[in-house]
């Protein structure tokens, strides 16, 4: 094991490294609602039938009582399993599909962008 000492900026940066940690493992109401977009009421609702069948537990934060962390449950973890699963195999098989495609688009947008400025060239050069 290596002996340092550790400075202030070493404590800051594993504060930050826990606080990430923590964010990752249990995310509040308020944090998954940012992170999808929506409105607290409406991860409130979509967490309430998850709770009742016992695939997240809803906790309470010890330091502040309005923010409720999730965590995910055993058997929540073999459903995330399963469709984490059948969700790689999804993109897997149509990975291919959607960078052609997404190819073609830039291709052509950028295309689009080449005779744009092709145009206003020969304008240019026409006045």
């Amino acid at each position: 094991m290596i002996d340092r000492t550790l400075t202030a900026d070493d404590y800051r940066a594993l504060a930050e490294f826990r606080y990430q940690i923590r964010q990752f493992v249990l995310p509040s109401i308020n944090e998954i609602a940012r992170r999808l977009h929506l409105r607290h009421h409406s991860v409130v609702e979509l967490t309430n039938p998850l709770t009742a069948r016992g695939l997240i537990r809803k906790r309470q934060d010890s330091s502040d009582r309005r923010r409720v962390p999730l965590e995910i449950a055993v058997r929540g973890e073999a459903v995330l399993r399963k469709l984490s699963l059948i969700h790689r195999a999804q993109l897997e098989f149509l990975g291919r599909d959607l960078i052609k495609a997404l190819q073609n688009l830039l291709l052509t947008e950028h295309g689009l962008h080449e005779n744009n400025r092709s145009r206003q060239n020969n304008l240019k050069r026409t006045r």
